[in-house]
């Protein structure tokens, strides 16, 4: 092997004379980060909606068939007293 090319290099190897260092490039512009929000607000969007996981790292792609949507319900009562941890 002649070289080495990288994106995150070490110290150790950020200097050397066969390593090529290049930018980590993910999401570093205005525009990739406003496409990242988007697309995490649609697939949370997608989950609540219809259950589906999309894309997760650690987690298989689920799309369970419904026959009825997902209905989630949300409440935030402060005095509550059987919600009281």
């Amino acid at each position: 092997m002649y070289g080495y090319v990288c994106d995150f290099p070490s110290n150790l190897l950020k200097d050397h004379e066969r390593v090529i260092t290049l930018p980590h490039l993910g999401a570093s512009t205005a525009e990739a980060e406003d496409n990242c929000a988007i697309m995490v607000a649609e697939q949370v969007k997608d989950f609540l909606t219809n259950g589906n996981i999309r894309y997760s790292v650690n987690f298989p792609d689920v799309a369970p068939r419904r026959e009825q949507p997902i209905v989630w319900s949300v409440a935030n009562i402060p005095t509550c007293r059987t919600c009281s941890a």
